[in-house]
């Protein structure tokens, strides 16, 4: 008996080694490198703007599953001047005037608010992801540069890091203005490219618009990224429909990614960027207090900001009150579950005053 469980579990450990021959090289399979050389890079069209890469690396084409240009999911189709926009194609592409015949590329149809420079990630069963960064590098011409970096974290098709490293480059200071009185208004805000195409949010006065279209008989509350020709040619701008509601002055908040906010004060005379930091009031915990102490978590803070208070009764005594008082009110405070001498308040809009009353 024991002469036949030794043999099992020879036959067992030779079964284990033959497998994991056969998984080892499907699992490296998954993690192969994608080409990092763009050959050649081209955009054409009119109605319809088609960029061009060219690869080498057909196999690495061909397993190619899912593409995202900027922010957005594109759908694998048939790529044309006359297209519509938001598609991908495996393909070719006659570059440099087709001096070379047909050459294996990857062709984008892009959406009409895309702006340069723009990164796209592509992702391919057994190979890890790789963002491609393409940049205008002829503001006036059709001269384009791209730059592929691999995406260390990805793998199988997978869903890695999809940000290319950050620039360093600070929010705009200024903004280039113009706008259309067709209902809904159309604004247009010019800046710099890399900054339009981090923008993930616009608020107008507060609420919140969705990225949509944004041409002429489009409904309001929307924002994308399009171009508009202030004296020197179409230049790449933020456009946002406003709503018949939206009252004058109005603020436009605008959120992009690895940039601080930025906020354009808009009127009849037109547009500037603003200091919009809300204003901080004065907490000040009561220094002639009786056989205790005070303290608070913060000496400053902005309205609706929660602001801790501890109070210490010296020995012998214990809290018998704790007052919080502005100019105009008394503000209510929240005494802590775990704690007796611990208390909360929400920060009004006017400086306050801790004061605690101890007793025997």
């Amino acid at each position: 008996m024991k002469r036949i469980q030794n043999r099992l579990g020879s036959l067992l450990m030779a079964a284990v080694m033959l497998l994991s021959m056969a998984v080892t090289p499907a699992m490296a399979a998954d993690t192969k490198d994608p080409p990092t050389e763009v050959t050649n890079c081209a955009t054409s069209g009119f109605s319809t703007t088609v960029l061009a890469l060219g690869f080498s690396d057909t196999v690495w084409m061909n397993a190619i599953s899912t593409v995202k240009v900027g922010d957005e999911a594109y759908t694998k189709g048939t790529v044309s001047i006359f297209s519509n926009t938001g598609i991908w194609e495996n393909g070719t592409y006659s570059f440099n005037g087709g001096a070379q015949g047909d050459l294996p590329a990857l062709k984008f149809a892009l959406n009409s608010g895309t702006t340069f420079p723009v990164t796209i990630v592509l992702s391919a069963k057994g190979y890890k992801d790789l963002t491609v960064k393409v940049t205008q590098a002829d503001k006036w011409g059709d001269t384009y540069t791209a730059e592929a970096v691999v995406n260390s974290d990805s793998g199988n098709g997978g869903s890695g890091s999809e940000e290319m490293p950050d620039t360093g480059k600070t929010a705009p200071t200024a903004v280039k203005y113009a706008y259309s009185n067709i209902m809904p208004v159309a604004h247009y805000f010019g800046a710099d490219s890399d900054w339009l195409s981090a923008i993930t949010g616009v608020q107008v006065n507060g609420t919140a618009y969705e990225k949509g279209s944004v041409e002429y008989n489009s409904s309001g509350n929307h924002w994308n990224i399009g171009r508009r020709d202030y004296g020197y040619g179409p230049e790449a701008a933020l456009v946002v429909l406003a709503n018949s509601s939206v009252t004058y002055p109005a603020k436009f908040t605008i959120t992009a990614t690895d940039y601080p906010d930025v906020v354009i004060q808009v009127d009849k005379k037109g547009a500037a960027i603003v200091q919009d930091t809300p204003a901080k009031y004065t907490v000040t915990a009561a220094t002639d207090i009786e056989n205790g102490t005070v303290k608070v978590s913060a000496s400053s803070a902005k309205a609706g900001d929660t602001v801790t208070v501890t109070a210490t009764p010296a020995d012998g005594y214990v809290l018998d009150t704790l007052t919080v008082t502005g100019a105009s009110s008394t503000v209510s405070v929240n005494q802590s579950k775990d704690d007796t001498n611990k208390y909360t308040f929400t920060m009004p809009g006017e400086d306050v005053t801790v004061v605690q009353g101890n007793r025997t």
